[in-house]
């Protein structure tokens, strides 16, 4: 999709909504767990091979 504002074509995956937002199909509720730790989101970043977010509380 080309960008409104420069006529560049990227993926919509590339593209940068800002903090706390993403794009994609996928996710995981980790219900009732204690907050997750930094060490286990960048192994579970690694595994994934994609870049993710964080949401709390109900989608």
């Amino acid at each position: 999709m080309p960008c409104s504002a420069c006529g560049v074509s990227s993926p919509v995956t590339d593209w940068e909504f800002g903090s706390g937002f993403d794009l994609g199909a996928l996710a995981f509720d980790f219900w009732g767990w204690p907050p997750l730790s930094v060490r286990f989101l960048v192994e579970f970043r690694r595994e994934l091979g994609h870049r993710t977010e964080e949401q709390s509380g109900k989608f």
